[in-house]
């Protein structure tokens, strides 16, 4: 992406090296026909998102048509998929509520913590109780067990270690 400043203003454009030749996917290769029709909009799509004036979407959108007409695709079908995309709009980020993901509790697996959980879920209302543990704990934990460290596992990543230094 290219960003420049003109009058004050950020502007940005997609930005192609010197030795881009533009070469797609032919359109007569083997490829499934739903694969070769996502290239035209997703160049495009990406075309709309980059580029923040108008006139570097036009120009972007008439290269990318030259390069894939150039590959064997049809006019008609390139010509619809971009107006396609460029007629696309992308959901803002306010629009989507903030999701909260519920606190987690990890511990060690043990034979005898299997009522931890009915613990945790009993006692969800003591812990809503008060302020400070209601915004630690404003919706049930989750629980996660991790293993227990053992010899085998130092072991296993010691000897991983060591072979991975050799081969490097």
């Amino acid at each position: 992406m290219d960003i420049t400043l003109e009058n004050k203003t950020l502007t940005t454009c997609v930005h192609a090296k010197l030795t881009n030749n533009m070469k797609y996917l032919h359109y007569s290769s083997s490829h499934p026909y739903h694969t070769k029709n996502a290239i035209h909009f997703s160049f495009a799509l990406r075309g709309q998102r980059l580029n923040s004036t108008t006139s570097a979407a036009g120009t972007y959108n008439q290269r990318l048509q030259e390069a894939l007409v150039n590959q064997g695709y049809p006019y008609n079908l390139v010509t619809k998929r971009i107006r396609r995309a460029s007629s696309h709009t992308q959901p803002t980020q306010t629009s989507n509520p903030p999701v909260l993901n519920p606190p987690t509790v990890i511990t060690q697996f043990h034979s005898k913590l299997t009522k931890v959980k009915q613990i945790l879920n009993f006692s969800i209302h003591v812990f809503q109780s008060d302020a400070h543990t209601r915004s630690v704990f404003p919706t049930k934990p989750r629980l996660v067990f991790q293993h227990p460290v053992n010899l085998r596992n130092i072991l296993v990543r010691m000897f991983g270690r060591e072979l991975w230094k050799e081969k490097s």
